[in-house]
């Protein structure tokens, strides 16, 4: 099915307003790269309007939510008119080319194993989306990652393997490595290499790194500091897609949110000073009850349940009275 000219208006006036899905904004996102590549044989007069209309389009979508309040109908209307003049010129995809993106998500407390049409193996962990056009592998094999994800790539040398996330692309032909990217609670984007070699690149940034097996790369956003670990244990950052839990020193507030997305539960800490206890522990097939219980006994923390999804961490005054 294509992408009617009725389906598309409406799809951009949800763009402009930021009420779009993740799989309607990929879709207005992949339509527009798609004009930019589509050649229509065009005379001087019209290819002068066709850039100044286009321009105008994109210059009105890139604000996206900075301007919802302010966007006026006759905005919507004056491009509407802009869209269906660049429709008449038929510079969009004809009813013959179909364009289509497939998108896989998981649900916190969810992962799943994803097989691309190249061979390439994709682990998506809980939370995560990634998404890849219905043309993967003929002339390129671009995917887009959001959350995190394990790649095992099939080797192609001629035709190169980029991941395309916030702000970074990583480029490989083939290899595996586990790639991060930032959430609410986790403000970096992380890439481990477990074998070969791996280019992360941000041009914004001016980022150009090369990676071998157990480099990681972390990048934070907030602070927009880079650091590059050339002796990382990379198994570390896949332990998840093995079903392992795999606590290296984190403190208790990170440990907390990776609970929270492995089993889909919310995480409350009443004493912010017990955030910062290191925790260290390796958990196969884990249920909460066990990891739950693995933490009172060794950081000296006792919990409770306001309701099957909400667990409470404090000190355990018990223990310590105990051990007096």
């Amino acid at each position: 099915m294509s992408l009617k000219k009725e389906y598309f208006l409406h799809l951009l006036k949800k763009y402009n307003d930021g009420s779009c899905s993740y799989d309607e904004k990929v879709i207005i996102e992949s339509y527009f790269d798609k004009c930019q590549d589509h050649n229509i044989l065009l005379n001087d007069s019209e290819v002068f309007i066709k850039k100044k209309i286009y321009k105008g389009i994109k210059k009105e979508i890139s604000r996206k939510r900075l301007r919802t309040s302010l966007l006026l109908p006759r905005n919507i209307l004056k491009y509407t008119a802009s869209l269906l003049f660049l429709l008449s010129l038929g510079y969009f995809i004809n009813e013959n080319q179909e364009l289509k993106t497939h998108i896989v998500y998981t649900k916190l407390g969810e992962k799943k194993e994803v097989s691309l049409p190249d061979g390439t193996l994709v682990f998506l962990n809980s939370g995560s989306q990634l998404s890849y056009r219905n043309n993967y592998n003929q002339t390129e094999r671009n995917v887009k990652l959001q959350g995190e994800a394990y790649f095992d790539v099939h080797r192609d040398i001629n035709k190169p393997f980029t991941v395309e996330t916030n702000e970074f692309t990583t480029k490989v032909l083939g290899t595996s490595f586990n790639i991060k990217t930032p959430d609410k609670n986790n403000k970096a984007t992380i890439v481990s290499v477990t074998s070969g070699k791996v280019n992360v690149y941000n041009l914004k940034h001016r980022i150009d790194e090369k990676l071998i097996k157990n480099d990681q790369l972390l990048y934070d956003h907030s602070r927009q500091q880079l650091e590059v670990n050339h002796q990382h244990d990379s198994k570390l950052d896949a332990a998840w897609k093995e079903n392992i839990i795999a606590l290296n020193g984190n403190n208790l507030e990170a440990t907390a949110h990776v609970l929270e997305k492995w089993f889909d539960i919310n995480i409350i800490i009443s004493d912010p000073a017990l955030k910062e206890i290191k925790v260290n522990g390796k958990y196969i097939n884990p249920s909460l009850e066990e990891v739950l219980e693995s933490l009172k006994f060794s950081t000296g923390i006792t919990y409770s349940f306001s309701d099957e999804k909400t667990i409470y961490l404090k000190k355990d005054t018990m223990n310590k009275i105990r051990s007096e």
